[in-house]
């Protein structure tokens, strides 16, 4: 069963191994990583007793911008190319090197905060523009009520993924 590591911090090194007896390939077959997100890199993995190893050195974590990206496993021949494994990649900031004042909040946290206070009317420039980057300038600003209440409650759900949080639900029981 292949598993690869789901997450690096910008500037670590890794070392990916995938045992052979994993993957089903043929003697010429070439065993390749490639990570795509804001940043692409590729990895040519090379064959270690019986794993293919694919180092990621720290200049290369350090390239990649922090968030969410895709890792492939794939082979390449001169006659095919075959996706074996596919998973999510997530860059964390590298803590060791960032400037005072870094905001930590997710996408998901700054959206969530950013329509809440577009709601009540009290947004900032930041949060504004925030937004409109996100959410068409024109379609946030024709979003009815329900619209944007919906948007806020699919990044509540979003955050309330990111942190573990389960929302209190509340039952009431009516007597007579």
């Amino acid at each position: 069963m292949i598993d690869i590591q789901k997450e690096i911090i910008q500037g670590d090194s890794l070392e990916i191994k995938v045992n052979q007896s994993d993957i089903n390939i043929e003697l010429d077959d070439v065993v390749n990583i490639a990570i795509r997100g804001n940043v692409n890199l590729d990895i040519i993995g090379v064959l270690e007793d019986s794993d293919y190893v694919f180092n990621i050195t720290s200049t290369q974590s350090s390239n990649l911008v922090e968030g969410q990206y895709k890792l492939i496993l794939y082979v390449t021949n001169t006659n095919y190319k075959k996706t074996l494994y596919a998973s999510s990649l997530v860059v964390k900031p590298d803590l060791t090197v960032i400037e005072a004042g870094y905001d930590f909040k997710t996408h998901a946290q700054k959206m969530l905060e950013a329509i809440e206070a577009f709601i009540e009317g009290r947004a900032t420039k930041n949060q504004l523009d925030h937004l409109m980057t996100e959410v068409d300038g024109k379609k946030l600003q024709r979003m009815s009520m329900l619209e944007l209440l919906k948007l806020r409650d699919y990044y509540q759900g979003k955050v309330n993924e990111e942190t573990g949080r389960i929302p209190k639900r509340f039952l009431y029981s009516f007597t007579r």
